[in-house]
This record gives C-alpha cells, structure tokens and sequence, in this order.
C-alpha cells in the first residue's frame, strides 16, 4: 500500500519535474488486489522455501503441555508430537488502549486498516510511531482527511528530534493534521462520524480511529501454565540464548 500511495504522489507532483499528467487518482480495489497479491507470492515462496528444506507443516493450534510435548488442535482430531527441542515463535499483535477497545469497525487496528474495501473519508490515527505514520501517509494520499495524535512531544519519539520534526513538516504538505504531546480521552461511537476528544479539550470527528500504539507478544495461557513458564511484563522471558527458564524450551 506505501508503495502504491508513493507512486500516485510522485504523478500528483510530476508537474514539479517537467512532466505533464492530465490526472492521477486512486484505484482502490486495485491497490488492493495488488497488496494481496504481494502478500500471497511472499506467503507462498516463504511456504515453498520451508518445504524445500523437508521441513514439515502442520495446520493448527499448538500447545505445548510438557518440555518435550506438544498438542496440535486441529478441524478433525488433536495430534501429540514429541520434540527434543522446542522453539515458542506465535509473533506479535496490535496493542490497545484499555480506554480505546478495538470493534473491527470503527475503532480499528492496524490489521483492518490493510484491509479496507473503500477509502474512509476520514481518519483519526492514535500513535505517532512508525506503523501510525506510515499509515497516514498511505490514507492521506489516496484521499482520507488524516489527523495523527501522539502523546510524547514529537512524531516517532524513538528517534532523534530533528527527524519527528521533518515528518511534521512533511505531513503538513499532504494536508496531516499533527497533535503532539497529546492524549485521547474518550471516543464517542454513538453517531457516525465518531468523536475523539483530546486532553486540550479539542473533539475531532473521524470515519475510522486507528489505534497505533505498538505491538504486544502473542502468548498462549495454556503453554505458559502448563510449563510454569517465567514472564518478563507481556513476553516470555529469555536469556542471551533465547532460552526460557524451561530446559529444551526457547522463545522468539
């Protein structure tokens, strides 16, 4: 999608360079069936490489229920396997705000925002780190009214100030509306747009409200009672060796 959305702003701007583009606009649903298309060639060379290698895939959803043992649930009948070693690699997912619960439809995590059918009017982005502003460059480009808040002083905060300070800049010229060192308070969901009120007392109204707020590690319950597994805060705890406090058992 940021590729598809840096290529209609380069025709936007074409004029800037000398070269005349009658108009430029988004297709949608192309962009889309393109992103898909992409994501499918990864998913299925990635799928090719594994097997090459004689590793074996088995579809469904593992527990492991003793250092050497794991249970596969799947459609038709559990599976034991056994396995001298064991790697924990489940990813990660979007983090919420307790206040600001996802519902797939209009509060919305970034996994929706890839996957809409139409373009939203407008658009309120929670979090001003790297997913958020990649996302309002997408959105702000093919069309959405963009407004971004973040509540640390500067765009991605993790990086040095002058950077933050040239996105804002740059978000200004795609029309991004930038609130820094601000929270939300509350979203109203009742009426359509919703509303999203900020700590100054400012109601913003917006189709869609991206939470974008970092990544949280996927961690199945049952594992970590099963294994008595150490936790450090959300993940699994490690050691330099990505060793868990289970002998055999590792954690990515």
């Amino acid at each position: 999608l940021l590729a598809s959305a840096h290529t209609l702003l380069l025709f936007k701007h074409a004029a800037m360079m000398g070269i005349d583009v009658t108009s430029a606009t988004a297709n949608w649903p192309k962009i889309q069936a393109r992103k898909d298309a992409v994501v499918g060639g990864f998913r299925k060379g990635l799928t090719g490489l594994i097997k090459s290698y004689k590793v074996e895939i088995l579809p469904g959803r593992a527990v492991v229920t003793a250092p050497n043992q794991i249970k596969i649930e799947t459609d038709t009948e559990p599976m034991q396997i056994q396995a001298d070693k064991i790697i924990i690699a489940t990813g990660s997912q979007p983090s919420q705000i307790p206040t600001i619960q996802f519902d797939g439809q209009t509060v919305i995590s970034s996994k929706e925002a890839l996957a809409f059918q139409q373009i939203p009017d407008s658009m309120v982005i929670v979090g001003g780190g790297v997913i958020g502003c990649e996302m309002a460059c997408v959105y702000a480009a093919v069309g959405t009214k963009v407004t971004i808040v973040e509540a640390l002083s500067r765009l991605i905060p993790m990086e040095d100030q002058w950077v933050g300070r040239l996105i804002e800049r740059e978000f200004k010229k795609l029309g991004i509306d930038s609130h820094t060192g601000q929270k939300v308070t509350s979203v109203d969901k009742t009426g359509t747009p919703a509303k999203v009120v900020l700590e100054d007392g400012q109601t913003i109204e917006a189709e869609k409200i991206l939470v974008s707020v970092g990544r949280r590690p996927v961690v199945d319950e049952e594992t970590i009672d099963a294994l008595n597994l150490q936790m450090n805060d959300p993940a699994i705890a490690v050691n330099e060796k990505l060793e868990t406090n289970v002998p055999g058992v590792y954690a990515i």
